[in-house]
């Protein structure tokens, strides 16, 4: 697994600057140093985090490629423990180029 690039650094400012938002960008542990058991429950526990810091109806969580399927998997997960997430307060999912918007032929 690889760190954010440059590009998607400009994409999160272009969106920032557009959109008058702030962002807090989870460097999350990668592989192969880390599982994805390690990631899920260290996104799992900062998302618990800023639900309890700022107001969780503000709340865009975003990913892209891996981190587009970590993102929603951070989702399903907040719906089975009962925590805020995007269905449930006017907050809001987006994803690119995720590897679940694969077409299996």
């Amino acid at each position: 697994m690889f760190e954010m690039g440059h590009g998607h650094w400009q994409l999160l400012a272009t969106l920032i600057n557009r959109s008058d938002a702030t962002a807090t960008v989870p460097l999350y542990p990668l592989a192969p140093e880390y599982t994805s058991r390690d990631t899920y429950s260290w996104l799992l526990a900062l998302y618990k985090h800023v639900c309890d810091t700022l107001h969780p109806e503000n709340l865009t969580i975003m990913g892209d490629s891996a981190g587009g399927g970590m993102a929603l998997l951070l989702v399903q997960q907040a719906v089975a423990q009962g925590l805020p997430h995007p269905n449930q307060i006017p907050s809001q999912y987006f994803s690119v180029s995720t590897f679940f918007a694969i077409t299996l032929r």
